[in-house]
């Protein structure tokens, strides 16, 4: 159970004591462990509770269950199960449960010559250009990049205010009386 879902006794709330959690299996010696896994088996049995496991992993029966027949996608499977995404994943690898593929999106078609006049020529952003697109600024800029269009600098540079036709821009080369080099 991650540790910001346990009882309020054993939160951990501050950076020091996450710290100090994640170091610990680093100092887990094999002698350690096995006291450890002792201790778990013993201590509910002394109270008389010997059903119990000393830990527990989702059977594959039910983590197929939820991943496949209830369409669960990681995020919510771990959260349900109160642990890490990464724990999940290795169980449905180590269960040989296959792992479902996004959303199937159909290719955009972009052609460079167009993406040339509308980004270079027209100086329209990589977002705006995106946008009509309906896909990811971050695919569009991948995009752009294999096409072999040279692409603007990031800030002020590449702002849509800032990328008017350049015969639309005033003149500043005489500012404070000096002209500009």
């Amino acid at each position: 159970m991650p540790a910001d879902l346990g009882p309020r006794t054993f939160a951990i709330t501050t950076p020091e004591e996450r710290a100090r959690l994640a170091f610990f299996p680093a100092r887990l010696t094999p002698d350690l462990v096995t006291g450890l896994d002792d201790y778990a088996r013993d201590r509910p049995a002394g109270h008389g509770i010997t059903s119990e496991p000393a830990s527990w992993q989702p059977p594959a029966f039910l983590l197929d269950d939820l991943y496949n027949g209830q369409k669960l996608s990681i995020r919510p499977l771990s959260h349900q199960l109160g642990t890490g995404r990464k724990l999940i994943s290795g169980l449905l690898a180590e269960y040989g449960i296959p792992r479902r593929s996004g959303p199937a999106r159909p290719p955009v078609d972009i052609d460079r010559n167009w993406l040339h006049q509308q980004y270079v020529l027209s100086r329209r952003t990589l977002p705006d250009i995106a946008a009509e697109l309906g896909i990811s600024t971050a695919y569009m800029t991948r995009r752009a990049k294999n096409l072999g269009i040279p692409l603007r600098g990031r800030g002020t540079p590449s702002h849509a205010r800032s990328l008017r036709n350049p015969a639309q821009q005033p003149d500043t080369s005489h500012q404070n009386g000096k002209q500009a080099r």
